[in-house]
């Protein structure tokens, strides 16, 4: 990142201390209100996942009731972070 700000002119000036640190660069978590199971829920919404999680707690208390069991096969998938770290998960 440049310590400086092109003026006018085409010349550049030092910025000031306190005009230094960025306000903005990195923006609010996207979601969007929607549906599970006929349960509204705030999810995120995050366009580079291949897959969409909700906690085991969520599950039991608002989805079992109505979707009933996940199918569980003895972990076919390897789901992994950004950073390579393996996601363990309970069924699908």
């Amino acid at each position: 990142m440049s310590h400086a700000v092109e003026e006018k002119s085409g010349s550049s000036k030092p910025l000031r201390e306190d005009e230094r640190t960025p306000i903005h660069m990195v923006g609010g978590t996207p979601t969007v209100q929607a549906k599970l199971g006929g349960v509204d829920v705030l999810c995120v919404v995050d366009t580079g996942s291949m897959v969409s999680f909700v906690t085991e707690e969520f599950y039991k208390k608002k989805l079992q009731p109505t979707c009933g069991h996940v199918k569980e096969d003895g972990q076919m998938l390897t789901l992994r972070a950004a950073n390579g770290l393996v996601i363990p998960y309970l069924g699908y």
